[in-house]
């Protein structure tokens, strides 16, 4: 008797469609998304009837969502009624808990979603003068909030500046420096998240560039001591003071017009490490060499060392060819035999 009870009740359940509800299927996940990422949220809050699906007599089922503001810790309502909750990745904004449950009768499941920091480090200006100061902005965004901070080469922490900034997803930290060292001084942001036992914390490394213009040390005179010395070669030197890897170079010019190799004008370089009255070793010596062929009085005058170079302005000075008998304008004298 107690065996055809049994059965007579279990067709009624399959005739009625009504399953029994299991237990709750939900567990909280923590999702950690980069901003940008497309992974939707799925509810998994079962429905009775369903059968663990989404439909049931052939009607869509309907979901309720909801989520945990962080910033006002509020908790609203969300325009979903799928499933699947779309979008949550393409702002950190969209960080916090989130909630979905199958309407009628469903478990109520919970999504805590954070968002991996993404570091934006820049240095400004990006190429920096020897000696100059610049400032370095690091931004950090992410969720949960996160403590970010500039550090040296060395990893020792840089002062804060005015204009710190920090909000439930983004910290923003500045840092100004003076440029001490010719070549690169390298920097690190490092923004430091843990949520839970979750350690999302992560760092981004910065490369400035340190220029020192290069400069004229000084210019050679060339003297004429009679006409004698016409149809003599009369070479002026320009010695300049720089580093190679800035690129620099040198034009000679006369009454205005650049001059260029050739029967009349002779230009040649060499190093002269020897000469730097700099300590830097990173500093390089170049005399730059203008020779003047078969020397006439209308050659006499100053003549133009126009330096240039990839982070600088030009600069000049003269080289002079003179008579004896005039005083030296500037430098060395290279006197004619």
């Amino acid at each position: 008797m107690a065996r055809a009870f049994a059965a007579a009740a279990l067709l009624l359940v399959l005739q009625q469609g009504v399953e029994c509800v299991p237990a709750s299927q939900c567990v909280s996940e923590v999702l950690q998304l980069r901003v940008g990422d497309q992974a939707p949220l799925h509810c998994n809050s079962y429905c009775p009837g369903a059968g663990g699906g989404t439909t049931t007599s052939g009607k869509e089922l309907s979901f309720v969502w909801s989520r945990v503001d962080p910033e006002t810790n509020h908790r609203v309502a969300l325009d979903a009624t799928g499933p699947k909750l779309s979008g949550v990745g393409l702002s950190c904004k969209n960080a916090g808990q989130y909630f979905c449950q199958c309407v009628p009768g469903g478990d109520e499941c919970s999504y805590n979603v954070t968002f991996i920091p993404e570091i934006k480090f820049r240095s400004s200006p990006e190429t920096v003068r020897f000696g100059s100061t610049f400032d370095l902005e690091c931004v950090v965004q992410g969720y949960p909030s996160n403590r970010s901070m500039i550090r040296d080469q060395g990893g020792v922490p840089l002062p804060q500046q005015q204009g710190f900034q920090q909000s439930v997803y983004m910290t923003k930290n500045y840092a100004r420096v003076t440029a001490s060292t010719e070549g690169h001084m390298e920097y690190s942001c490092d923004a430091e998240v843990y949520y839970q036992d979750t350690d999302l914390s992560t760092a981004q490394n910065l490369s400035v560039k340190i220029y020192r213009p290069p400069t004229i040390i000084y210019t050679t005179e060339f003297l004429v001591r009679s006409g004698a010395d016409y149809g003599k070669d009369a070479r002026l030197t320009c010695i300049v003071e720089g580093s190679r890897e800035n690129g620099f170079h040198v034009v000679w010019s006369w009454k205005g017009k650049d001059l260029g190799n050739g029967t009349k004008y002779e230009m040649q370089s060499e190093s002269d490490d020897d000469q730097s009255p700099s300590s830097d070793q990173d500093r390089d010596v170049v005399k730059f060499y203008l020779t003047v062929k078969e020397l006439k009085e209308t050659d006499l005058g100053a003549y133009e060392c126009r330096l240039s170079s990839d982070y600088a302005q030009e600069s000049s000075q003269p080289a002079y060819i003179n008579f004896m008998d005039v005083k030296p304008m500037r430098g060395i004298v290279d006197a004619g035999e």
